[in-house]
């Protein structure tokens, strides 16, 4: 299969990933309004005074699978922190969930379980780092079993790779 043909497919695999919430059966994908809520742990809760992530982003760059997202998804999906709660949205689809951070890992873990919505009762886990205070960059997994090793999303692996800018 070609690399543009495969780009489209995956596009649209993607989008119904997004309408529905849960990828390969067993993973999930908040998305859209999801706020989270902390259990804070020793070294485990809110974002660490090294990650500087409260306030709003936007999408600017995404890759799903090695292939680079646009589009609809990049000018619909917002996150936002405030203390420990956060929401995520991208298009139609809103979650509400915890958000628990381990900040004592290298890169910083990052595990949001849904607490409403599609995706309820499920969890997604990623790493993240800040780029300076107006770049936040997430790795998801979309299965759920494992945290990312890398911040990178190929074929294989299958995560999803967001470059958030701050909303001005």
């Amino acid at each position: 299969m070609d690399k543009a043909r495969l780009k489209a497919r995956l596009a649209c695999t993607f989008r119904l990933i997004l309408l529905g919430g849960i990828v390969s059966g067993a993973g999930v994908f908040p998305i859209s309004g999801v706020r989270a809520q902390e259990t804070v742990k020793p070294a485990q809760g809110k974002a660490p005074a090294s990650l500087k992530a409260e306030g709003e982003w936007k999408a600017s760059a995404a890759t799903h699978a090695g292939i680079e997202l646009g589009g609809p998804f990049l000018t619909n999906m917002t996150l936002k922190i405030k203390g420990d709660q956060f929401d995520l949205q991208a298009g139609p689809i809103k979650e509400k969930g915890k958000a628990e951070f381990t900040s004592d890992a290298k890169p910083i873990k990052l595990k949001l379980t849904a607490t409403e919505g599609n995706n309820q009762g499920k969890n997604l886990l990623a790493i993240c780092e800040q780029s300076g205070p107006d770049q936040l960059k997430v790795c998801y997994t979309l299965k759920g079993k494992e945290y990312p090793k890398a911040f990178e999303s190929t074929e294989d692996n299958k995560a999803l790779l967001v470059v958030y800018e701050r909303a001005k």
